[in-house]
């Protein structure tokens, strides 16, 4: 779980991604009173009329699809939003095949790794703490 505020916000802005115990987009101004942690771009364009979307498919993700940020400064965010805005940017979208099997595997390999020991360790001791 994370932590909330209370009360709420009585406003997030849009293209926020907050932490909730997992991640959350907010794609549009709304209550929110978990942890803001970053801005990204819009992830729903209604029009469907900006690159990576359409009428038909105004989303830009679908089931299972995974997302990778990308840190950049206020001022390349206020640059890319605004070429965003104006139809000039484009997602890096890339198809690849989910390997279940693989991933359930690395995840196991992680339970013996010795820096996830060693953070699992001082997360005990901080808990304890």
């Amino acid at each position: 779980m994370a932590q909330k505020f209370n009360p709420t916000r009585v406003a997030t802005p849009g293209r926020t991604v907050g932490s909730d115990g997992s991640f959350s987009l907010y794609p549009v101004e709304q209550l929110s009173g978990y942890m803001m942690l970053a801005r990204t771009l819009e992830t729903w364009v209604t029009s469907g009329t900006k690159p990576n979307f359409s009428p038909t498919n105004p989303w830009l993700w679908e089931l299972f699809d995974m997302a990778t940020f990308e840190e950049v400064s206020v001022k390349e965010y206020d640059m890319i939003n605004t070429d965003f805005m104006t139809g000039r940017h484009h997602f890096n979208v890339n198809e690849d095949d989910f390997d279940l099997k693989k991933t359930y595997t690395e995840f196991g390999n992680a339970k013996t790794h010795p820096e996830i020991i060693a953070y699992r360790e001082r997360q005990r001791k901080g808990g304890a703490e």
